[in-house]
């Protein structure tokens, strides 16, 4: 994929325990997003397919050196479809990342 194309989020779902979510817009995201709030969000958990462990786990020179190279790009393309639920009704096409086959203690009983 051409870099002009890199960061504009995706139509196709991530699905598992947290219900469906989406690959975000990072490039209309950063746009409305200033440096300390990238920071604070980065910082927060967030669901798949945000690697938010991999966030938190970079220091803040990293954290701001992403943002830079984000908002050098220009806003580009549309917002990626919003969170639903878990059992909330899909409409698009996704991935399902549901655990299957668990033993009893993995899966909490």
């Amino acid at each position: 994929m051409p870099e002009a194309e890199w960061l504009t989020g995706d139509a196709l779902g991530w699905q598992g325990p947290w219900g469906t979510t989406y690959p975000a817009n990072l490039r209309l995201l950063f746009s409305q997003m200033d440096e300390k709030s990238w920071l604070a969000r980065a910082r927060q958990p967030m669901r798949p397919p945000m690697p938010s462990p991999s966030l938190r786990a970079m220091s803040d020179a990293d954290l701001r050196a992403i943002y830079r190279y984000v908002k050098s790009l220009a806003p580009k393309g549309p917002m990626a479809p919003a969170y639903v639920p878990p059992g909330g009704k899909v409409a698009t096409p996704y991935f399902d990342f549901t655990p299957k086959n668990l033993p009893a203690v993995a899966a909490g009983k």
